[in-house]
């Protein structure tokens, strides 16, 4: 196995499935599955530490802030998150290592030595409180860079405005989390539904969703919750003495049961299990923690979770239902997934009417039938899944499996065991939706103008059947298309404009070859200057072999796509409508901070971070999330906290943010007059030799 291919690849999965879990609040993988490859990358890091860096996902918690209107704030402490426990005998080896049960030798105990209490399944939020005045209010985020959302959390009723009572410190923060109840939840689906809007997957979506509204008054119709688990300057000398102060001062907080030995927490944690179809509220498992702060701080961290604290992972919930009928989708590679269609049941807390059953194999290895009696799970509380077929009806189908795809009815090709597919490509009507949305996304050609409904309706005019024609539309075609005026179909114009000079990489991920996500396309592009390079070298699938982050899978589907010959039309009209290619992170152009590793902090006016990080990246430089020795530069903005005591400490230069724009306009002048010089010499020597001839 190639580890480190295997590291890389472990590390794309994780950001993905955390940028869905945190961000987009649209987990598409269990956290059994999350886990499982969670814990081998933290093996083969252990193994090959070598091979470790800063930005691995095992080294932060959650994932980037979304750009969403909230300003960036800094965690005074990082939000951290917690080990994972999935049976007794992994507790067991847990409540071992944290060497307490020593204690059970005296004959009485001054406090408990562990508490259990209910891990909530919500957003974990930070409250800071200055002189008892809630100040601010942040999400997790990464773990080091949240979002102010105070005016949101100020409209939740559990959240006190002014602590009460007194003895509170000068600055206190409270860490806890916001849920919504499950009863909430079903009175807004419903109204939903009613305005023909899609309904919340479940509390936890519509407590996100709802916490990222730029509209307090929204927050408060939805009627948020809020429960406390800790606060940071640890009042007294243990956590269950801190969570009585809580209540105090006026908090509501997540209920604890004191323990003494593995055999209480187990009967603590077994009798949540069986509470929890009653709550009205979500929990995904149990939180044991080490109850006084003395043996906390003994125990200490790991890179991101306490050593102190573990959670226990509750076993999915289970109904019974009944297979209705399959569909076949068809993605945007053309792959083609069966979609079971069930009579609705509640499980979870939602109710599931529909579940993905990835490919055939799966239909096969269920033994699945139409009328079949079925078991469902959502695994991990978040995706459904049938288990087994519990009972064959006697009035059972069998499920007939397509030959031909649903759609434009092209005869579908086996690829491998698990993966069927539509070759017909940009001539399936679906897949052409699916590709052409792919392409106005974000990280691609950004077109915010062209959503999936607009899309629609330009294939079925025909005003688009290929990429190129996304850039030959004009404010007349728009006009044609019912909800568009005059403005909205200038600005779609202007939309489309602003995307035809979009820099490699971004044309490169648009394509949507397989495999070649942002990050892989991003590779690529500080190999090969452009297009032409690229396909080029991909006559040869050693050339890509040789590229860092690129794995045999990856190279054999960019050599197979510019194979084809179709692809190859596709791509060169595409270009013909662009700019000429623009691609800054090649790496023989203006990388004047190769080999540097370079820092963020801080708020920065009038930039977002991801527009500072792409310039020093555009520059040659390595941006990590972390300060140590070998950082060569910090920018800190405003609010800079740990990151610059500790630039300082180490001695580690330190910009400022207008520092770094004066940084990067000297580099950009001393590259302009490197230019004009070579030109100069270039000149020189070709007059010199013209006149020798």
């Amino acid at each position: 196995m190639d580890v480190a291919a295997r590291i890389l690849e472990l590390r794309g999965l994780i950001n993905q499935y955390n940028k869905e879990y945190h961000d987009d609040d649209k987990p598409t993988v269990s956290d059994f599955v999350y886990n499982k490859l969670y814990r081998e990358l933290v093996s083969l890091e252990a193994k090959h530490p070598e091979l470790k860096t800063p930005d691995s996902p095992t080294q932060k918690v959650g994932h980037t802030p979304s750009p969403r209107g909230f300003k960036k704030v800094e965690h005074k402490n990082p939000m951290i998150s917690l080990g994972n426990s999935f049976s007794l005998s992994e507790l067991a080896t847990w409540v071992d290592t944290t060497g307490i049960p020593l204690y059970t030798e005296k004959k009485r105990l001054p406090v408990p030595l562990y508490t259990v209490g209910q891990k909530m399944d919500g957003l974990a939020i930070s409250l800071r409180y200055i002189d008892g005045v809630l100040y601010l209010g942040a999400t997790r985020g990464d773990g080091t860079i949240g979002e102010d959302v105070t005016d949101n959390l100020r409209v939740i009723e559990d959240i006190p405005l002014d602590l009460k009572g007194e003895g509170w410190p000068a600055e206190l923060e409270v860490r806890g989390e916001v849920y919504m109840e499950r009863s909430v939840l079903v009175a807004i689906n419903e109204e939903r539904v009613r305005n023909g809007e899609e309904p919340f997957a479940n509390c936890r979506n519509a407590a996100a969703g709802t916490l990222r509204q730029l509209d307090p008054e929204v927050v408060r119709k939805r009627k948020l919750s809020f429960r406390a688990y800790g606060e940071m300057e640890r009042v007294g000398e243990h956590y269950l003495h801190s969570q009585e102060q809580l209540v105090k001062w006026g908090f509501k907080i997540v209920d604890e049961e004191p323990c003494d030995n593995l055999d209480q927490i187990w009967m603590a944690i077994t009798l949540l299990e069986n509470l929890r179809p009653t709550l009205n509220h979500d929990i995904d498992g149990a939180v044991v923690k080490v109850n006084r702060y003395e043996d906390q701080d003994r125990l200490g961290f790991r890179s991101r979770e306490p050593r102190w604290a573990t959670a226990f992972k509750f076993t999915a919930e289970e109904a019974l239902s009944f297979l209705w009928k399959v569909v076949f989708q068809v993605g945007r590679t053309g792959q083609i997934t069966p979609v079971a269609k069930i009579q609705p049941v509640a499980c979870g807390g939602v109710t599931v009417s529909s579940i993905t059953l990835h490919n055939f194999n799966e239909i096969e290895r269920l033994g699945l039938g139409i009328h079949d009696q079925i078991r469902i799970r959502r695994a991990g509380d978040v995706v459904p899944q049938i288990v087994r077929v519990e009972k064959q009806e006697s009035n059972r189908i069998p499920i007939e499996l397509p030959t031909h795809c649903p759609v434009c009815e092209t005869a579908l090709q086996k690829v491998s065991d698990s993966l069927t597919i539509c070759p017909a490509g940009w001539g399936c009507s679906a897949q052409r939706l699916r590709r052409f949305e792919h392409m106005v996304s974000r990280s691609a050609f950004n077109m915010d103008g062209l959503a999936e409904k607009t899309l629609d309706d330009l294939l079925e005019a025909k005003l688009i059947t290929k990429p190129a024609d996304l850039f030959k539309l004009t404010a007349k075609d728009f006009l044609m298309l019912p909800g568009f005026a005059a403005v909205s179909a200038k600005n779609a114009v202007d939309c489309i404009k602003d995307a035809r000079g979009v820099p490699f990489h971004r044309i490169l991920f648009s394509l949507g070859i397989p495999e070649v996500g942002l990050s892989t396309a991003k590779d690529l592009a500080r190999n090969f200057i452009n297009m032409g390079d690229l396909v080029e070298a991909s006559w040869d699938v050693k050339n890509l072999l040789a590229i860092k982050g690129i794995g045999p899978e990856t190279a054999n589907n960019i050599v197979e796509f510019f194979k084809d010959l179709d692809n190859c039309s596709i791509v060169g009209d595409l270009l013909d409508q662009l700019e000429p290619e623009s691609n800054p992170l090649y790496q023989q152009q203006g990388r004047t901070l190769q080999g540097q590793t370079w820092v963020i902090t801080g708020t920065i006016d009038g930039k977002s971070r991801d527009e500072v990080k792409e310039r020093l990246e555009q520059l040659g430089a390595k941006v990590s999330s972390d300060v140590s020795k070998k950082t060569t530069c910090l920018i800190a903005g405003e609010g800079a906290g740990s990151k610059l005591d500790k630039a300082k400490k180490l001695n580690v230069k330190v910009l400022n943010p207008i520092d770094f724009d004066r940084f990067v306009l000297d580099l950009q002048a001393s590259a302009k007059q490197e230019g004009e010089r070579a030109n100069d010499e270039r000149s020189t020597s070709g007059g010199t030799q013209d006149a020798n001839t």
